[in-house]
C-alpha cells in the first residue's frame, strides 16, 4: 500500500481485521510459498495507490541474484513463526498478531507499516 485505507475481510477468520494503510503488504505469503491460494477479499475505503509484487517476478529476480536458494532457506527456518504484513518482521509474528497493530487498534484501527527490505536478507541498492 503505496497511499490509502484498505478493508479486509476473510471467511477464515471470526476476528475484525483492522485496516491497512501506507507501508502495509497484502498477499505477502505467497512471495514465500508461491502455491498459497488467496483466503481474503480486500476493498478500498479512500482512493488508493498500490504496487503489485507479481510472484514470478520476484521469484525471478531472487534468482538472478543469486540468493533464491539463501531465500529457500531462510523461510524453511523461520517462516513457521511469521511474516507480517504489517510492519515486515519475518519469522516473529503473523500479521494479525502484529504487536504494533494490537497496541494501535484501539486508535481507530488502523496500522501504518513498513516492509524492511533487509529482513528478507534481500541486498538494498
Amino acid at each position: 500500500v503505496i497511499e490509502g485505507v484498505l478493508a479486509m475481510s476473510s471467511s477464515m477468520s471470526q476476528k475484525d481485521i483492522p485496516d491497512f494503510t501506507s507501508g502495509a503488504w497484502l498477499g505477502e505469503q505467497v512471495l514465500a510459498c508461491p502455491g498459497l491460494c488467496r483466503n481474503a477479499t480486500v476493498a478500498t475505503r479512500t482512493a488508493c495507490r498500490l504496487m503489485s509484487v507479481p510472484v514470478d517476478k520476484f521469484q525471478a529476480l531472487l534468482s538472478s541474484l543469486g540468493i533464491d536458494q539463501q531465500f529457500r532457506e531462510e523461510c524453511e527456518r523461520h517462516l513457521f513463526f511469521g511474516l507480517c504484513g504489517r510492519c515486515g518482521t519475518f519469522g516473529d509474528h503473523w500479521t494479525d498478531e502484529c504487536p504494533a497493530m494490537l497496541a494501535k487498534s484501539s486508535l481507530k484501527g488502523t496500522f501504518h507499516g513498513r516492509m524492511n527490505s533487509a529482513t528478507w536478507g534481500v541486498p538494498v541498492t
